[in-house]
């Protein structure tokens, strides 16, 4: 884990103009690059997706899904487009209520200045499993807003040794927590 730019750009206000273009939202929508299409298939339960964007992960969800995220604008396209419950919430500041079987972080963890509060907070709120995707090492330094970059290893570190990563696609990490 590598922190790669001091200044962080992501503010509430960074995240409300982004999301509040209809062009960035369905660009995102429609992006299919990433390696998540089977997303739908490793979650349990109920599930949270804290940072929901465009919901172009989102949508391989299934069943009872709650989306969250730091721009209002974001929730209500991915309530809008994909029928999902949600409600506007900044991680950094704010824990979501409740308890999920399923918790779900995809490109959010490289945004932030303390990455690895955050993930505390996200396996506190899941009974069961947390699931993040970050871009790998030098996929991340190619974003302006991208804080920190990750490695495959340092997975295992953040989650304390009981986790399943891979890289899919050479680009990005994937892990799996499965609470014991």
């Amino acid at each position: 884990m590598e922190r790669i730019k001091e200044k962080n750009i992501n503010t509430p206000e960074y995240w409300k103009d982004y999301w509040s273009s209809d062009f960035r939202r369905k660009e995102n929508y429609f992006n299919d690059s990433h390696e998540l299409k089977n997303l739908g298939d490793l979650t349990i339960g109920t599930i949270l997706d804290i940072g929901c964007g465009s919901g172009h992960h989102t949508k391989y969800l299934k069943g009872d899904v709650t989306v969250c995220d730091i721009s209002q604008d974001a929730v209500d396209f991915v309530k809008e487009t994909l029928g999902f419950n949600g409600f506007q919430c900044d991680i950094t500041k704010q824990t979501p209520e409740g308890k999920y079987d399923t918790v779900i972080c995809t490109e959010v963890l490289e945004h932030l200045d303390e990455p690895l509060r955050v993930l505390r907070k996200l396996k506190k709120l899941a009974n069961k499993r947390v699931i993040i995707s970050l871009p790998k090492g030098e996929e991340a330094k190619r974003f302006e807003d991208h804080v920190w970059s990750f490695e495959l290893e340092d997975m295992e570190e953040i989650f304390g040794g009981k986790v399943n990563a891979y890289s899919p696609d050479g680009l990005h990490l994937i892990a799996i927590y499965d609470k014991a």
